[in-house]
């Protein structure tokens, strides 16, 4: 059974939604939610784990960097079962020769799902500070396995993010608007017009595949997880 306070939260994201939304596609993700919950406690990640990524945070109880706060989404973690189906997708790779970065990293849970493997590097990106700090806890309490040496947790807007050099993995649940999703995403494939760069995008809940391929991406992949669907593009080499 709900608890109240997760009842007025839902109930808030649901007005949220209902401004961009259809009352159909609104009811649609409230179900979504109600079984994420199901599935967080049968899972108990943060009880495992020591960690506390776990709950569904209303966009109206988001602090945030920048002019973009109408375009962000509400907070919610990717389970990690549907995080390696979606990893399995994008298929072999040498992991020391890649840094992945989570643009919307929320409280860190995929930072530190990703960080399981020996990446160059694992970045976290998101626009709200206390998302930021307590992804940084997080990261400091995870007792579960770590083999990337180096993690960056960056308090800051995705269009002001600094695309690394090296072979990326891009993670996106869903974070932003058209308006911000398309300057993302140009720069991006910019970043790979100057250098020799292959950057892959694994984009679970994809709102708009369209603005991914008007970028130039090329879509690899697609799969469905118990909640949403997901796609793998790619650009670059």
């Amino acid at each position: 059974m709900l608890s109240i306070a997760e009842l007025r939260t839902d109930w808030k994201i649901f007005r949220q939604t209902m401004r961009d939304s259809t009352l159909k596609e609104a009811l649609v993700d409230s179900a979504e939610y109600i079984r994420i919950r199901r599935h967080e406690r049968r899972e108990r990640f943060d009880e495992r784990f020591g960690t506390e990524t776990n709950g569904i945070v209303g966009l109206a109880d988001i602090d945030g960097i920048g002019p973009h706060l109408e375009e962000a989404s509400h907070y919610l973690p990717t389970r990690k079962q549907e995080f390696d189906r979606m990893m399995a997708t994008v298929g072999e790779i040498d992991h020391t020769e890649h840094v992945f970065v989570d643009l919307g990293c929320g409280k860190g849970r995929v930072v530190l799902l990703a960080a399981e493997q020996p990446y160059k590097k694992v970045i976290g990106v998101d626009f709200s500070p206390t998302f930021i700090g307590q992804a940084k806890e997080n990261v400091e309490r995870y007792t579960g396995p770590m083999a990337t040496r180096e993690i960056e947790l960056l308090a800051i807007d995705a269009v002001d993010f600094v695309v690394p050099p090296e072979n990326l993995i891009v993670y996106l649940f869903s974070p932003f608007g058209p308006p911000v999703f398309d300057t993302v995403m140009r720069n991006l494939v910019a970043a790979t017009k100057t250098r020799k760069q292959k950057i892959t995008i694994v984009y679970y809940s994809p709102d708009y595949d369209d603005v991914v391929r008007e970028a130039g991406f090329t879509l690899v992949a697609q799969g469905k997880g118990d909640h949403w669907p997901w796609s793998i593009y790619s650009v670059g080499e």
